[in-house]
C-alpha cells in the first residue's frame, strides 16, 4: 500500500490539487473504493484535479468499437461468514 501510495504521490506531483500534501494519494490508495468502482467526472473535479469532459467525437465512436462485456454477476461477493472448504464443495454439486 505504502507503493502504491508513493507511486500515486508522484502521479499527482505536478496536477496542483488542494487536497495534495499526501492526502488525495492516500485517499486513492488506501481501498475507499473498490477496483472496478468508477470515480466520475465530479467526483474527480471536487479533489480538485484539472479534468475535461469534453471527449471528440471522433475518439468516443473510437471508444464504442471495443465495447466491454456486461456482467450479470457482482464482482465482489460480500460474506459475512469465512467460506468452508465443504461449502464450496456443496455449491459447485
Amino acid at each position: 500500500m505504502a507503493q502504491l501510495r508513493e507511486t500515486v504521490h508522484e502521479l499527482l506531483a505536478d496536477k496542483g490539487s488542494p487536497l495534495e500534501g499526501g492526502k488525495l494519494s492516500g485517499l486513492l490508495s488506501q481501498g475507499t473504493w473498490t477496483h472496478d468502482h468508477p470515480l466520475t467526472y465530479d467526483r474527480v473535479k471536487s479533489f480538485g484535479l484539472p479534468v475535461r469532459c469534453d471527449i471528440p467525437a471522433g475518439f468516443v465512436e473510437l471508444i464504442s468499437l471495443y465495447t466491454q462485456p456486461v456482467r450479470h454477476q457482482p464482482t465482489v461477493e460480500y460474506l459475512p461468514l469465512p467460506r468452508r472448504l465443504d461449502d464450496s464443495r456443496k455449491a459447485r454439486g
